[in-house]
């Protein structure tokens, strides 16, 4: 898996920060790229961990902490973290995007993306004894090349069966699944609103 790099500009703006008056330690920060650029640029003055409560909202709410699946590392240093502060979470809530996880660099092959995610499930389990669901997966629509659809299709199958056999995660939801490829690439319908073969993934 590739390591998350940050550019010596973000490096050195992150190395001038009184970090004692943050809430969240530079480690964290520096797992998470677009919240580093934005620090680094004076963008985000300050981060407030999750909360033990969240007003408003009554117990019985099941609380979710939702996080890139794949990246095992953004796991220890975030959830270490609030757990440190003394939150409390019921779901910890994992992202799935093959494509996404190839287009970014964090990984060379999207099905290592899926494996590494496997993997990450039964290790937030043993680690903090939390269930798991993939909260968003999708994969990329491309009419002109059916492949594409079918390689998602297939995808989705493993998905499915390999989370349902750590016995940790509770299921999978699919992003915005209606979309149509000129609105969203990794929707699972057609130009003209129809199911594509990636939906066929459900019916096993």
């Amino acid at each position: 898996m590739a390591e998350i790099q940050l550019s010596e500009e973000v490096r050195s703006a992150l190395d001038r920060i009184d970090w004692s008056a943050l809430e969240v330690p530079r480690s964290v920060v520096e797992a998470n790229p677009k919240v580093a650029e934005q620090l680094a640029a004076g963008k985000a003055t300050k981060l407030v961990t999750y909360s033990v409560q969240i007003p408003g909202i009554p117990e019985p709410t099941e609380k979710t902490v939702q996080l890139n699946g794949f990246y095992q590392p953004l796991y220890d240093s975030n959830l270490d973290t609030l757990r440190k502060y003394g939150a409390r979470w019921d779901i910890i809530g994992m992202s799935l995007y093959p494509y996404w996880a190839l287009d970014s660099g964090l990984e060379t092959d999207e099905d290592e993306a899926i494996t590494h995610c496997m993997q990450n499930i039964s290790h937030v389990w043993d680690k903090y004894h939390t269930p798991v669901m993939i909260v968003e997966t999708g994969f990329e629509v491309d009419e002109s090349h059916p492949e594409v659809m079918e390689k998602g299709r297939d995808q989705l199958r493993r998905i499915i069966r390999e989370s349902k056999a750590t016995g940790h995660c509770e299921g999978i939801f699919y992003w915005e699944p209606e979309c149509r490829p000129f609105q969203y690439k990794l929707g699972a319908f057609d130009s003209e609103g129809k199911p594509t073969v990636i939906m066929d993934g459900f019916e096993d």
